[in-house]
């Protein structure tokens, strides 16, 4: 999560292909939504790629889609979809 939290996309392809788990919860929330929060598409590519559950909500219910159509990230939302966000 330490390389989600700095959004360093090289450090976060290095754990993932390291066999990190892509939907490996911290607190209230998924590295998912962390890299969606920043709008970051590629990073959301690469954690998808790695097997990310495109429907898994935080704590609160919220889930990557509704994220990233609330933010007004239509790149991501686009990527979501593809991956079978609901």
């Amino acid at each position: 999560m330490a390389a989600i939290k700095s959004i360093d996309r090289s450090a976060l392809e290095v754990l993932l292909n390291a066999k990190a788990d892509a939907n490996q919860p911290a607190k209230d929330t998924t590295p998912l939504l962390r890299v969606i929060e920043e709008g970051r598409i590629a990073s959301v590519q690469l954690l998808l790629a790695h097997g990310a559950d495109p429907n898994r909500a935080n704590a609160a219910g919220v889930t990557p889609l509704t994220l990233a159509q609330k933010r007004g990230f239509r790149d991501v939302t686009s990527a979501l979809t593809a991956a079978g966000a609901k």
